[in-house]
C-alpha cells in the first residue's frame, strides 16, 4: 500500500462525501442538539479511523458499508454507497459485498440493504457522483 498524506478529519469527510458535506452537516440534528458534535467526530471518526493507513480507504469503506448493512443502518448505508464509488469501489463489489452478507446478516438485512442500495445507485444515476445527498 502507498502512503498518501495525511488529511484532516473535515478533508477526509469532504473527499467521501464531497464538497458541500460541510453544508448537510450543518442543517443535521446533531448540529442543532449537539453543536460540537460534528467537530468531535471529524477530529476523531475522519481524521483519526478514516486517515489510518493500515487498510487502503476502498477496503476501509466496504468494512463500514458491510457493518452498516448488518446493522441495518439504511440512512447511514445511503451516504456511504456514494462514498465508497468516491473512495474507488464498484458496484460490483458492493453488490458482491451485499449479497455476500446474506448468510451472516440474514435474508432480511441484505433484502433491504438491496433496496437501499438500488435507490442509492439511482439517484448517483440521476443526480451525479453524490447521488443528490450533498
Amino acid at each position: 500500500m502507498t502512503a498518501t498524506p495525511a488529511l484532516t478529519g473535515p478533508e477526509m469527510r469532504r473527499q467521501l462525501f464531497g464538497p458541500n458535506s460541510d453544508a448537510s452537516l450543518a442543517k443535521g440534528a446533531a448540529a442543532e442538539l449537539v453543536p460540537d458534535f460534528n467537530e468531535f467526530v471529524d477530529e476523531h471518526v475522519f481524521g483519526g479511523v478514516w486517515t489510518d493507513q493500515r487498510l487502503e480507504l476502498r477496503y476501509r469503506s466496504l468494512v463500514t458499508i458491510s457493518a452498516l448493512v448488518v446493522l441495518g443502518r439504511e440512512a447511514q448505508l445511503r451516504g456511504h454507497i456514494a462514498a465508497g464509488l468516491r473512495a474507488g469501489l464498484t458496484r460490483e463489489e458492493i453488490l458482491g459485498a451485499v449479497t455476500h452478507l446474506a448468510f451472516y446478516a440474514g435474508l432480511p438485512a441484505t433484502y433491504s440493504a438491496l433496496e437501499t442500495v438500488r435507490q442509492a445507485f439511482g439517484d448517483i444515476d440521476a443526480f451525479g457522483g453524490d447521488g443528490g445527498l450533498q
